[in-house]
């Protein structure tokens, strides 16, 4: 049967076979009737339906199978669908469904606690009065995601989150239950739901009502830092009320005070936050979070105050617009700040800050504009010097190999550090010396420690193993300070290492 086509006959006994008693053969059967259905979509069933419609709808009911492997199967072979009717997805999530013909409230059937699973519930009724008759696509993924066994509320998610896409009407009713999913006992679904909704922020803005954000909100203070940065990422991508946005400023401050090593993925959530804010951060906002007063001269903060340093990003990330409002009642030791929160911070606050600085700062904006020259090594620029100092790079890197293939000696470091000397008497950029040498310097030592290994001398052991220490520090060194290295000569401090 491999390869053969599947003819739109076969559905019928397709349907027939999701009732059969063998659990294997209603595995096989679920897929077969997504496989026709979608294959054959405009094809009409014997309901009057489009014959994609029925497969989902069928589908949709082996969600309420006995069998915890069928319920998986049924739930991800739903995210497989494409094109189905608006009326049925949306049905998916009715928390009224229809059991042997009569309405059942949600909470009364459906936990995992008290669900169509229990063994109270199978001592009262048969296998075949478990399914849900004639009930639709109703309450499909209500089911999924309070089924007992994780692997079907996982299977659930991601079918949701495929779906999503299909539509807008869908992927705003699937917000409300995917946040209830936050309070899931398994920390593993409680990341795939978080996940999900990142996702589905990214295509369009999510707007959480205080009701989500208040679960939101206690899912931040979880003791899992998987589901924490999860959470971060997911919150950079929704849209909350004025209020909501102090109540989430907290809970963040709380964090911050708590779990330091959430301390980068915070600010990047805030960079983002303070981005789709912009209408919600007004001036007013901003005294009340940094603590400014309108009325009497503010106390400078401390610049290693995390909480400050995390309030100062969220409102200096506005769009440009408001920036300018937001700047107008910033005194001058935020803005004196600005520097190191840039170079702490890395990515984390906008590039074009010195334009908002004010004309008595020039200092602050000088700082802002030109990054602070080093004194080991300066920036590069990418010009002749920059080619001429990654050609000397090369060459270098052929001694490294040459003293790697043969029995390295003392003459190779020498005759290294004179072809280094003499680039240097023709070298003009200040720049260029510099990073030049300082290479040389550690390709020289690499050498060293070649011919200790090879002397095989134990007494040069711990002189071997200082060595080691220098030119593992250096390499990282050069390539973290330094500005305008090519791919090249970065690969070459790479396999210097």
């Amino acid at each position: 049967m491999v390869g053969k086509e599947l003819g739109a006959e076969m559905y019928g006994e397709c349907v027939a076979a999701t009732l059969d008693d063998a659990e294997q053969v209603r595995m096989i059967a679920v897929s077969l009737v997504w496989a026709i259905g979608s294959q054959y979509a405009k094809h009409v069933s014997l309901h009057n339906l489009r014959l994609l419609d029925d497969a989902f709808i069928k589908v949709c009911d082996m969600v309420n199978d006995s069998s915890m492997l069928v319920r998986q199967r049924a739930c991800l072979i739903l995210g497989r669908f494409r094109r189905v009717s608006p009326q049925y997805l949306e049905q998916t999530f009715s928390k009224q469904v229809m059991s042997n013909l009569r309405s059942v409230p949600r909470s009364l059937g459906y936990g995992r606690n008290r669900g169509l699973h229990s063994s109270k519930f199978h001592q009262r009724e048969t296998v075949d009065e478990l399914r849900l008759l004639d009930s639709g696509a109703a309450g499909a993924f209500v089911h999924g995601l309070e089924d007992e066994y994780q692997e079907v509320r996982d299977a659930a998610i991601e079918s949701i989150l495929e779906l999503s896409s299909e539509s807008p009407v869908f992927a705003s009713r699937a917000v409300d239950f995917l946040v209830d999913m936050f309070n899931d006992s398994s920390d593993r679904v409680r990341v795939r739901a978080i996940r999900a909704l990142t996702v589905m922020g990214t295509r369009s803005v999510i707007y959480l009502t205080d009701e989500q954000l208040s679960i939101a909100v206690s899912a931040i203070k979880d003791s899992s830092q998987s589901v924490r940065l999860r959470i971060y990422e997911f919150l950079s991508v929704s849209v909350v009320s004025s209020n909501g946005l102090q109540q989430l400023m907290h809970a963040i401050q709380d964090n911050l005070e708590a779990y330091s090593s959430d301390l980068l993925p915070v600010y990047r959530a805030l960079k983002l936050l303070g981005a789709n804010h912009s209408n919600i951060i007004t001036p007013q906002l901003t005294c009340t979070l940094l603590n400014i007063s309108q009325h009497y001269l503010s106390r400078e903060a401390r610049i290693d105050d995390v909480v400050y340093a995390g309030n100062v990003i969220l409102v200096i990330n506005t769009k440009r617009a408001t920036r300018h409002a937001v700047a107008s009642v910033l005194p001058d030791y935020v803005f004196g700040h600005l520097p190191y929160l840039c170079d702490k911070y890395p990515g984390c606050l906008p590039n074009n800050l010195a334009e908002y600085v004010p004309a008595h700062l020039p200092y602050v904006r000088q700082m802002l504009v030109r990054p602070t020259p080093d004194t080991l090594v300066t920036q590069m620029t990418r010009d002749d010097d920059e080619q001429q100092t990654s050609a000397l790079f090369t060459r270098m890197q052929r001694v490294l190999n040459k003293a790697c293939e043969e029995p390295a000696s003392a003459q190779i470091a020498d005759d290294l550090v004179l072809a280094a000397r003499t680039f240097l008497h023709t070298a003009t950029a200040e720049c260029r010396q510099k990073v030049v040498a300082r290479y040389a310097e550690l390709v020289s030592i690499g050498v060293k420690i070649k011919v200790m290994v090879e002397s095989h001398d134990t007494m040069q052991v711990g002189e071997m193993f200082a060595l080691t220490a220098r030119l593992m520090h250096g390499s990282y060194e050069i390539e973290a300070r330094t500005q305008g290295l090519d791919p090249l000569a970065r690969t070459s401090l790479v396999y210097l290492r």
